[in-house]
């Protein structure tokens, strides 16, 4: 079982619970990715977009090292907790 601290005392969390906590997670790794693509074809449509970032290429390797981190913690979190989506 999986418990947290809530005001200091453990309290075990419920099956329903941790479904939720995973689901949670699946949705923001999956947003996070999906934000850095959006944001990748804005740069590619409309380089202007860039706006504080001088190098388009640095602009766009920021967002596929956001999508890369997300996609890898979205992949473990598949592989060892969401057998069941």
């Amino acid at each position: 079982m999986l418990y947290i601290k809530v005001y200091g005392k453990e309290k075990e969390l419920s099956r329903g619970n941790i479904k939720m906590f995973e689901k949670a997670l699946r949705k923001r790794y999956e947003a996070q990715i999906e934000t850095a693509k959006a944001n990748i074809q804005v740069y590619r449509e409309n380089p202007v977009g860039i706006g504080e970032h001088g190098d388009i290429v640095d602009a766009v390797d920021e967002q596929i090292t956001k999508m890369a981190e997300a996609e890898e913690k979205l992949e473990i979190l598949r592989s060892y907790y969401l057998g069941d989506y």
